[in-house]
């Protein structure tokens, strides 16, 4: 049962300005790089990375379902249209307390399936998602969105889709160092053993819920390039992706 707290909230920012300049040859009037996968992927870091690097928008549609998810824990109201274009380091703040980590705790992420199935929710993230996918909407020469449908439903014909997978193990290793290295206390081995194994049977349970759900379920669109990362550091993943973009930017010799 969510605790009954009651909250002072701040909706966090879904994007990531654009920090750099675009590639050159870029001709195309806006480039819309859609990111989809399973859980703890590692689609998220990949895509903030990328924009980055290539200067455009980053959308975390993960964040924008935890903002609902943990307003409707809380009993607060979500971020609006315009809450999502605040400037950088917005936070969310309960009782005067920052937790914006804790939207992404394990706790919050386990309610993620029940929130995302129901068809209203969904139909206004999809509304929202969509609108960030206009050049008029930024400044930037593109957008990179991650998420279980970008590919296949928010930008069906996308410039770029690109399904990020990798075997479960590997997701599981790397989600759980992440979770390790926020640990307050070091754990006892027998700690991290059970602690890896609740970790391998919720990411099971996660892509179960995702494939089967009706509402949008996670698929690999037709088109969509097939990156498996399980035997790929991070630097890599994101410079195929990067490499990927490029070749598509760059005008064809007429």
């Amino acid at each position: 049962m969510a605790p009954a707290w009651t909250a002072s909230y701040a909706p966090r920012r879904y994007f990531m300005p654009a920090e750099v300049q675009s590639a050159p040859g870029h001709r195309s009037p806006f480039f819309r790089i859609a990111i989809d996968g399973p859980a703890a992927g590692g689609k998220s870091s990949t895509a903030r990375t990328l924009a980055a690097r290539l200067g455009f928008r980053y959308v975390d549609t993960a964040a924008m379902t935890e903002d609902a998810r943990f307003a409707f824990m809380l009993d607060a109201p979500p971020a609006t249209a315009s809450d999502v274009l605040r400037p950088p380091r917005v936070r969310v703040t309960v009782n005067a307390e920052d937790v914006t980590e804790e939207i992404r705790s394990p706790v919050v992420t386990r309610a993620v399936a029940a929130i995302a199935r129901l068809p209203t929710v969904r139909a206004r993230m999809l509304q929202k998602q969509r609108a960030f996918g206009t050049a008029r909407e930024t400044s930037a020469p593109g957008l990179v969105m991650d998420g279980r449908d970008i590919g296949s439903v928010v930008f069906p014909d996308a410039e770029l889709k690109v399904f990020l997978t990798a075997q479960l193990e590997a997701r599981a290793q790397r989600r759980f160092r992440e979770l390790m290295a926020k640990q307050p206390t070091p754990l006892t081995p027998a700690e991290q053993e059970a602690a890896y194994n609740a970790l391998v049977a919720d990411i099971q349970a996660r892509d179960q819920s995702d494939e089967k759900r009706a509402v949008s379920p996670l698929i690999r669109a037709s088109d969509a390039v097939l990156l498996d990362t399980s035997s790929m550091s991070f630097a890599e993943q994101v410079a195929a992706i990067e490499h990927l973009v490029r070749a598509r930017m760059t005008p064809s010799p007429q």
